[in-house]
């Protein structure tokens, strides 16, 4: 969200962000966490951008973030996953592609969205009903 990198000076950025609400990631890697000297994972989760109440207003951030650094005509590709949960599906792909246009005053024009299926063996947690395929996001930065 806060790169030290000048403007206009990256000629690609490609990045997996946060699953929109699909992982616990502070939970899932508080032995890490740990390690790293986090004792308070719960707090850490509270903060953390899979949230939903987070998610959008922090991937605002990243996008806006990622948008400056790009040169004129560079590009932002995202592999994200659609998320189910409760019966509802979260198009990642498309709700980042809406808000990239609106953050960045139309700045990103979307190329494409590639579907790519998750086998369950390529999955951490076998048998996953949250993520069943992976959507790579094509961005390119309006010169």
């Amino acid at each position: 969200m806060n790169l030290p990198i000048d403007d206009e000076v990256v000629d690609t950025i490609i990045s997996s962000p946060p699953y929109f609400g699909a992982l616990d990631y502070a939970r899932d890697n508080r032995l890490r966490l740990w390690f790293l000297g986090c004792e308070d994972w719960k707090e850490l989760d509270a903060s953390m951008t899979a949230k939903t109440r987070v998610y959008l207003p922090q991937m605002s951030k990243c996008i806006s973030e990622m948008h400056r650094v790009l040169k004129s005509e560079g590009y932002c590709v995202l592999v994200l996953g659609d998320v189910e949960r409760d019966g509802q599906i979260r198009r990642t792909a498309e709700i980042l592609a809406d808000l990239a246009r609106q953050v960045c005053d139309d700045g990103f024009f979307v190329e494409t969205i590639y579907d790519d299926i998750i086998p369950d063996d390529r999955r951490s947690r076998r048998r996953t009903r949250t993520t069943k395929f992976e959507r790579i996001l094509v961005m390119k930065k309006v010169g």
